[in-house]
């Protein structure tokens, strides 16, 4: 069986890395204020059985968001919890920044977005909480889930 492929954003990737060293740091996080440790389970569910992609964009974003205001064995936790993802459970592609700076959406939503929608082939399986780069990825045909919306449904919100 062929595991889909499933390219995720930087939130929900931080928000993944988290969960998993401790459903209690979600609540702990300030750069997870959005969410709640009731968010994980469905986001975990969702990305079962797919291959994560991520760009070095959105791993540069979460290295550097996933440690913010933590100290001692919460901000080594982490830390250790994004290695294993890296090495593990994780596939990075690329795209050079150069070709992404030259994509018309890249002056309204910055090199990471922008990466996403250079990257990703139409009809593949980007999972977002990001309207604009929600929008702009539909927008291009790429089949986008907007985590919020998948909050909504389930009344989490």
């Amino acid at each position: 069986m062929t595991m889909k492929r499933m390219a995720i954003d930087s939130n929900l990737l931080l928000l993944l890395i988290a969960g998993a060293t401790s459903k209690r740091l979600l609540a702990q996080h300030k750069r997870l204020r959005a969410y709640t440790a009731s968010d994980f389970d469905p986001l975990v569910e969702f990305i079962a059985e797919s291959k994560l992609i991520v760009t070095p964009n959105v791993l540069t974003e979460v290295s550097n968001l996933a440690v913010y205001g933590l100290h001692g064995e919460w901000r080594s936790n982490i830390a250790h919890m994004l290695s294993y993802y890296v090495r593990e459970l994780i596939h990075e592609e690329y795209h050079e920044s150069r070709h992404v700076v030259a994509d018309h959406d890249f002056i309204r939503l910055g090199l990471t977005d922008s990466a996403w929608l250079c990257l990703l082939p139409p009809k593949s399986l980007f999972l977002t909480d990001d309207l604009d780069l929600y929008l702009a990825a539909l927008n291009r045909n790429i089949d986008a889930c907007n985590f919020t919306h998948m909050r909504e449904k389930a009344g989490l919100l």
